[in-house]
């Protein structure tokens, strides 16, 4: 348990790194002129979410480092928290621990409402093709952004209030996880946090969970049923157009003359390349068409998966530790928790790869943006090293005037003016 603890202590800083540093590159790219659409307002809000979530969740790992809590100083002792010896970090956290905790919470719920959104929104694009999406900005998708947010807020608020801190008089062992300080429920809102709970459990891990399955299903189902209406729709073109052809190279009349037959003989063979080519071409966009479908399917079932392989156990165990609310956490809980956790972030740091890069058309506007920005900086750099390298006039070599010139140049030159 102890070396797990380590494992997970010293992993979430290349999560927190790759977490901000992918969702940085989202937005650089998303939020550019060119790629301003509701999916992808949608898929920039998901990014902010994932970032916050991160950072929110950043002292909670700091706590757990002896560091970070305790003085370094001669008159603290090395193996034991007491009161007087404890950081400025410390006090802090204990304080706005639970504040922490809905942060988390809060940006946690945004980011998987967000997920199943992005979901409808691109099942909303392969059933109905036409329907105008491109504002970006539009008052309804302000709107969307605020009732997401708005209710998931109003989903995770209750840990703000329905605690209180109470600071233990004995020392604590540094080794240990208790600290000096106990959250303890406000008796006032217990029937409050059994409801909140009960509604974060359907609302925030369940019905996000059911939807985005459902939305996914859909999305290959109708995915399938265009590309099977597209696929009978060119063959029966190829069909229609294999029966003209047949028509025109079989229609001979013999009361016409020889000149006109033989035109229609090279009319018959002009069009039989022809029509070869148009059934190539088909053959060549089905091929096409088949191999995108197959490359969407993959990356739902891939979104779905990490989805629920991450998510999963956290939705376990707060349904757990509900129904076990009036025993004490144990150790293996503790430990179960920070793993949960571990894979909630991890799925967080993952939508970067899942819904971004997995895109050609985002690869190709990334690379686009970063080659334009190095040749900025690049071009900056040259202009900066031209005008400090302008040559300097050698005095000695340089021939001196004719007596005279110079003043008649100078009095040319005002009579020019």
């Amino acid at each position: 348990m102890v070396m797990l603890l380590s494992v997970l202590l010293c992993f979430f800083p290349l999560q927190l790194l790759f977490g901000i540093f992918g969702n940085s590159l989202n937005l650089l790219v998303l939020l550019s002129k060119h790629m301003r659409s509701r999916t992808n307002s949608l898929l920039a809000a998901t990014a902010i979410a994932d970032m916050l979530f991160l950072l929110a969740m950043t002292p909670h790992y700091m706590a757990r480092f002896p560091g970070f809590n305790q003085k370094q100083t001669d008159g603290c002792p090395k193996k034991q928290l007491t009161e007087g010896c404890v950081t400025l970090f410390h006090r802090f956290y204990v304080d706005y621990k639970m504040n922490l905790t809905f942060l988390a919470n809060w940006f946690s719920a945004a980011s998987c409402w967000l997920i199943v959104t992005v979901s409808f929104e691109r099942l909303l694009a392969i059933k109905m093709p036409l329907h105008a999406r491109n504002s970006a900005c539009s008052r309804r998708m302000c709107a969307l952004l605020a009732v997401i947010f708005g209710l998931t807020a109003a989903l995770t608020f209750h840990h703000n209030v329905a605690f209180r801190v109470e600071r233990l008089p004995w020392a604590i062992d540094e080794d240990s996880n208790d600290t000096l300080f106990r959250h303890q429920l406000i008796p006032q809102q217990r029937e409050y946090v059994q409801s909140a709970t009960i509604a974060n459990i359907l609302f925030v891990i369940v019905c996000p969970l059911a939807l985005l399955i459902i939305v996914n299903f859909f999305l290959i189902y109708y995915l399938r049923r265009r590309h099977q209406f597209l696929k009978m729709g060119g063959a029966r073109a190829a069909s229609i157009q294999r029966t003209r052809d047949r028509c025109t190279s079989e229609s001979s009349d013999s009361s016409r003359s020889r000149a006109l037959g033989s035109g229609r003989e090279r009319m018959g063979a002009a069009t039989t390349p022809l029509a070869g080519e148009r059934r190539s071409n088909a053959s060549q966009w089905s091929r096409q068409m088949t191999s995108s479908q197959r490359k969407v399917t993959f990356m739902v079932a891939v979104i779905v998966t990490s989805y629920v392989i991450s998510h999963a156990p956290s939705a376990v165990l707060v349904v757990f530790m509900y129904f076990q609310a009036n025993h004490p956490i144990t150790e293996l809980t503790f430990y179960l928790t920070l793993l949960s956790n571990s894979l909630v972030i991890t799925g967080k740091v993952a939508n970067f790869f899942l819904f971004c890069t997995s895109s050609a058309h985002f690869r190709s506007r990334l690379r686009n943006i970063v080659c334009g920005i190095t040749s900025k900086h690049r071009h900056r750099i040259l202009s900066q090293t031209k005008l400090m390298s302008i040559p300097i006039v050698d005095r000695a070599n340089t021939p001196l005037p004719a007596p005279g010139s110079w003043h008649d140049d100078h009095l040319a030159m005002d009579t020019k003016v």
